[in-house]
């Protein structure tokens, strides 16, 4: 008889400790749930940042296309034109 009471005993404290570990589980599993959220929040904020950082880029393009065109009018005497192509002069600025 005090066999099996030993083995009862040895049952429930395995059920028990199963219990705490599916617990300690489900909190594991939670947390890593909370994290791959966070992650897809700050991938798809990377993603807009990234998509306005590059209309910004395309608008500075096209407003350094218009002051170029707009200074090309202006001339110096005795100077030689301003190449924007040209790497020497693009130093002297």
């Amino acid at each position: 008889m005090d066999g099996v009471v030993v083995s009862v005993k040895r049952v429930s404290d395995i059920i028990s400790e199963m219990t705490t570990d599916g617990k300690e589980q489900r909190s594991g599993i939670e947390q890593i749930n909370q994290a791959i959220m966070q992650m897809d929040d700050v991938t798809l904020q990377n993603a807009t940042l990234a998509g306005e950082a590059e209309a910004a880029a395309q608008s500075m393009q096209q407003q350094s296309a218009n002051l170029s065109q707009v200074g090309s009018v202006f001339r110096l005497t005795g100077a030689a034109p301003y190449r924007a192509h040209d790497p020497v002069a693009r130093l002297l600025l």
